[in-house]
């Protein structure tokens, strides 16, 4: 938690010039159980404006953190939240949600590696995606429905079957 919440304080507040002015924008962040620092005067400045870095946020529904993590993914734009049923902790993903993770990772890759822009403006559009995918689990396997709201283009919500 405290490092998914640093990371995303030191992203907010370099979007809005207070730090690391020398440094390149951070690409990316990833977020298990994450959550924004309590302090009014602090989230005023980090989280003024949506975080345009891309980011993976891990919430389950267990967590005590629950709530926190899902304020702290809303302060991104365009977050990809992975929701699963079990508390403080990063989830044995099928093959599907594995796919769908490396498609994550493929699309900040291609930002990297492009000079023309092109895979820039791919990551920065907000797209509606409605997939099913499955969370393995030693006993059952649970079904996983992605949902979208105005800020999440992807959130993949565990459900039980």
């Amino acid at each position: 938690m405290q490092g998914a919440t640093l990371s995303g304080l030191l992203l907010g507040y370099q979007a809005q010039g207070k730090v690391l002015k020398d440094h390149p924008p951070f690409k990316f962040c990833i977020s298990i159980s994450g959550a924004m620092f309590r302090d009014p005067s602090i989230c005023d400045i980090a989280y003024k404006d949506p975080i345009k870095a891309k980011s993976i946020h891990f919430i389950g529904a267990k967590d005590w953190l629950r709530r926190p993590s899902e304020d702290f993914a809303n302060a991104f734009d365009n977050p990809l939240i992975i929701r699963h049923p079990y508390g403080h902790t990063v989830p044995r993903l099928d093959d599907a949600a594995t796919e769908q993770l490396c498609g994550w990772t493929k699309t900040i890759s291609e930002c990297n590696n492009t000079e023309n822009g092109d895979a820039k403006e791919k990551h920065n559009r907000t797209d509606s995606v409605i997939t099913e995918s499955k969370i393995q689990n030693k006993k059952t396997s649970t079904a996983v429905d992605i949902k979208t709201n105005e800020r999440q283009v992807e959130a993949v919500e565990a459900t039980y079957a």
